[in-house]
C-alpha cells in the first residue's frame, strides 16, 4: 500500500520539511512504499504573491475571513492542479502533517482529492489537529484516520491494519473508522531516540529552498512548560539524541547532500546543557567544518565560556524566546527566567560573536500597555546586541496550551473575531495595532525582522 506524505502552505520555504521527511525515512526502512511531497515550496514557487509566505502574514491563513479573501485567490488554481495529480497517483494513502497556518489550504485540498477519489485514505498527523474535530471530520468522510503525537509506529501499524495484517487492538496513537463506529486507540510508549533514523532528503532539490541548509533535529519535546505553547503536551517529554548520532547525521548532511549548514528544528538546543557543551567539544574534536543555529531558553547556564566553545564548532546563530520585557508577564507565561537575565545571555551572546536574535509576542492575557512598555524599552536597551527580532504573529490561544484547557483563570473569552480578555481591553483589533506598532518602532530603532523572504532573499545574495 503505497503512500504520500504531504505538507501545504504556509510555512517559510527555508529548508524541506523534516516532520514528513523523518516519519517517510522510518517507514522506508519497514518496506513502505512512499512518496514525499512538499506542496508547501512547490506553490509558494509558482505564486505570484510569494510574501504571503512572510512569517508575518501567518495570521491571514489561519483566520477564515483572511484566508478566504486574501489567501486562497492566489492559491486556488495550485491547489486544484496538485490535486488533481495526486489524487490519480500510485498511492493509495494520503498523509497530510498539520499546523495552525496550513491548517486551512489542507482542509481544502483534501476536499478536492475526496471529490476526485472517494477511494483513497486519509490521514492527519501534527501538532495542528485535535480530537474533537478529527471526530467530525472522520464522521463527515472528510478524513479515514488521524495520528496524535509521535507518528513512526502508529502510522506504521495504521497501514498493516488496512492491509489486514494487523489486529485493531494493536493499533496506537490513532482515532479512525472502524466499520460504522469511531474507534480511539490507546497510546504507544514514546520512541527511543537511537530507533530514528537519518532523514533522507533526496527527494527533494534543495535548490527549491531558501537557504543551503538541513534541518537537522537533537532533541523532542521541551524541558519548560510555558502556558501559551502546546509542544510539551505534543511530544510528552524530552528526549535527545546521543551526541554519536547527531555527529552521524551532521556527516550524512556533508557527505549525501553536499551542505554544511544546519538548522535546529529544536523547541530548545539547551535543554539538555550537558549534550550541547559535549556535542560543541566533538565538531571541534572532529573538525567539522559546518554552521548550525536554533532557538535556545533564557538560561544562566549560557555563560560567556559555553557561547565561546558553541561558537568555535560552528554556531552562527541563536534565537531567544524573550516574549517580553516584562517580568508579571514572564511569571504569568511561566518563563521560569529572570527579566535581568534577558539582557545578561543576550549581551553574552553578541560579545561572542554569535549572531542573536529574538522572538517577541505581543498580546498576552494580562500584558497591559507597561508592560508593553517595558519590552519596547527592554529592546532599545538591546538594539545594538540583537541582529533582528521576530514578531510572528500576535498571541493565539492554541489548543492544548495552559491558556487554552484554563481560559476562565487567564481572564480569557472566546469570540468570533478570536479570543479577548474578560474586559475586552485585549482583543483582536487592539493586539494588532500593538503588533503593528511594535513593527514599525523596531524599523525606527535599527532592528530588521528576519523571516521576511526579502531579507532571506538579501542574505542569499
Amino acid at each position: 500500500m503505497k503512500i504520500t506524505l504531504a505538507f501545504l502552505p504556509a510555512w517559510l520555504p527555508l529548508t524541506p520539511p523534516l516532520g514528513i521527511t523523518a516519519l517517510g525515512s522510518f517507514l522506508k526502512l519497514q518496506k513502505v512504499d512512499i512518496d514525499l511531497l512538499d506542496l508547501n515550496s512547490e506553490i509558494h514557487k509558482n505564486s505570484h504573491v510569494p510574501s504571503l509566505w512572510d512569517m508575518e502574514k501567518a495570521i491571514l491563513w489561519m483566520k477564515e475571513k483572511s484566508y478566504k479573501n486574501q489567501v486562497h485567490p492566489h492559491i486556488e488554481d495550485e491547489l486544484k492542479k496538485s490535486a488533481l495529480k495526486l489524487a490519480f497517483s500510485e498511492s493509495r494513502v494520503i498523509g497530510f502533517s498539520i499546523y495552525s497556518s496550513n491548517y486551512r489550504p489542507t482542509r481544502i485540498f483534501i476536499k478536492l482529492l475526496r471529490n476526485l477519489n472517494k477511494d483513497l485514505k486519509i490521514i492527519l498527523g501534527g501538532p495542528g489537529i485535535n480530537k474533537a474535530q478529527v471526530k467530525r471530520d472522520i464522521e463527515e468522510g472528510l478524513i479515514d484516520a488521524a495520528i496524535f503525537g509521535e507518528g513512526e509506529v502508529a502510522t506504521l501499524n495504521l497501514l498493516k491494519f488496512w492491509e489486514g495484517n494487523l489486529e485493531k487492538k494493536e493499533l496506537g496513537n490513532v482515532m479512525l473508522k472502524v466499520d460504522d463506529d469511531i474507534y480511539e486507540s490507546s497510546t504507544y510508549p514514546l520512541m527511543k531516540m537511537k530507533e530514528i533514523p537519518i532523514p533522507n532528503f533526496h527527494q527533494f532539490n534543495l535548490a527549491n529552498y531558501y537557504s543551503e541548509v538541513l534541518p537537522i533535529e537533537f532533541s523532542r519535546g521541551c524541558v519548560a512548560s510555558c502556558t501559551f505553547c502546546s509542544e510539551t503536551n505534543y511530544w510528552v517529554s524530552f528526549r535527545t539524541k546521543s551526541v554519536d548520532q547527531i555527529i552521524e547525521e551532521l556527516k550524512s548532511g556533508i557527505q549525501n547532500h553536499q551542505v554544511k549548514s544546519f538548522r535546529v528544528v529544536d523547541s530548545l538546543m539547551n535543554g539538555n546543557m550537558n549534550l550541547l557543551v559535549s556535542l560543541a567539544e566533538r565538531i571541534i574534536e572532529e573538525k567539522l567544518n559546518i554552521g548550525w543555529y536554533g532557538y535556545c531558553r533564557i538560561n544562566p547556564k549560557m555563560t560567556p565560556e559555553v557561547l565561546n566553545l558553541l561558537k568555535r564548532a560552528g554556531c552562527v546563530n541563536i534565537m531567544y524566546g524573550l516574549e517580553t520585557g516584562s517580568q508579571k508577564i514572564l511569571d504569568l507565561m511561566n518563563k521560569k527566567v529572570n527579566v535581568l537575565d534577558n539582557y545578561k545571555v543576550v549581551i553574552d551572546t553578541h560579545k561572542s560573536g554569535i549572531g542573536a536574535e529574538a522572538e517577541i509576542l505581543v498580546g498576552f492575557p494580562g500584558e497591559n500597555i507597561i508592560d508593553y512598555f517595558k519590552t519596547l524599552y527592554m529592546l532599545f536597551r538591546l538594539r545594538n546586541h540583537l541582529n533582528s527580532v521576530s514578531t510572528g504573529s500576535p498571541m493565539e490561544v492554541v489548543r492544548n496550551s495552559e491558556v487554552f484547557d484554563n481560559s476562565e483563570k487567564f481572564g480569557v473569552r472566546f469570540l468570533k473575531s478570536g479570543w479577548a480578555s474578560k474586559t475586552y481591553l485585549n482583543n483582536h483589533y487592539t493586539r494588532q495595532i500593538l503588533f503593528h506598532f511594535l513593527n514599525f518602532y523596531l524599523t525606527l530603532i535599527g532592528i530588521k525582522q528576519p523571516y521576511t523572504l526579502e531579507n532571506i532573499s538579501k542574505g542569499r545574495a
